[in-house]
């Protein structure tokens, strides 16, 4: 059943009707009801894809951390969820990198060779989106800086990565898949960008819901922040909160450019709602491209270690 039809049968068991609620509260409605099945269907997720092993016409190189060193991954949500069924075999797919965050660490080390072993037994071709772009909304708002100074820093911290990182890539390239680096600032030159970005905006300005989910983005990334910097329970700034509000807007106008040019299926270790409610097609009058946007959340699991 739908999520949105199991929603309308608890109302109508509980003698309810849908003209009794106001807008707002019908959207968080949904937005509850939503989150619980999709807790459900990551627990599941987890038990049905745990023992899902990759391609065996592939050989991949030894892994560089063994064993419990290392970390094996899994899938735990796909969006939409037909995701799922061709998830061990992809044709082009993005591996988003998120620079300056707090969860910049899982893109090094062991955890990075995770998510490219996985990507490699399964992928023909994938762009490693490194985003200084975003990346610098994340050091605007961490370190306090001024958006120019924020923007060449982020941008520093990117060629860095690639310098850091390119070894791994290069261990796990073959004649069966391809990696390749980009760089989230290339694309404020996209043709597509700035429309993409204008129409995420009035979105924003328009669509009660679709602003809720902006707002709701923005509240979550900036409690984030606020713990893995020790900041507690200081409240964040307008301007804080205005730039995490734009951190999301700009992303979605990124991955919309990505769409258009071919590259629709977006990985990540770990799942973002918001992303993956667009994914779902929650919001179809957004950029078109993104219509074919598809969502893999990854789970890192120490304790099983790489194999």
């Amino acid at each position: 059943m739908e999520k949105d039809a199991i929603i309308h049968e608890v109302l109508r068991l509980n003698g309810i009707e849908w003209d009794q609620f106001e807008f707002a509260d019908l959207v968080a409605i949904q937005r509850e009801v939503r989150a619980a099945i999709d807790a459900k269907r990551k627990l599941a997720g987890k038990v049905r894809l745990a023992d899902t092993g990759a391609p065996s016409s592939r050989v991949l190189p030894v892994p560089l951390y063994m064993g419990k060193d290392g970390y094996r991954t899994l899938v735990t949500r796909a969006a939409p969820a037909h995701t799922l069924d061709s998830v061990n075999k992809l044709d082009r797919c993005i591996l988003g990198v998120s620079l300056g965050g707090s969860n910049a660490a899982t893109f090094h080390g062991a955890k990075l060779e995770a998510i490219v072993r996985w990507i490699a037994a399964r992928a023909k071709h994938c762009c490693v989106l490194v985003g200084d772009s975003l990346g610098r909304i994340s050091v605007e708002v961490r370190e306090g800086l001024d958006a120019e100074r924020a923007e060449r820093e982020a941008r520093a911290l990117g060629r860095s990565y690639v310098a850091e990182t390119e070894d791994i890539f290069r261990r796990y390239t073959s004649d069966q898949v391809t990696f390749e680096f980009k760089y989230g600032t290339e694309y404020a030159n996209h043709p597509n960008f700035g429309p993409y970005l204008d129409n995420v905006r009035a979105h924003h300005d328009k669509d009660a819901a679709f602003k809720q989910l902006v707002h709701e983005f923005a509240g979550k990334y900036l409690e984030r922040t606020a713990r893995s910097v020790g900041r507690g329970a200081t409240p964040p700034s307008e301007r804080w909160q205005r730039i995490a509000r734009e951190y999301l807007i700009e992303e979605i106008a990124l991955l919309a450019c990505f769409a258009a040019d071919g590259w629709s299926t977006l990985v990540y270790p770990g799942s973002i709602d918001s992303i993956c409610e667009i994914a779902e097609g929650r919001f179809p009058t957004l950029p078109e491209p993104l219509r074919d946007l598809r969502f893999i959340a990854l789970w890192l699991d120490g304790k099983r270690g790489s194999r």
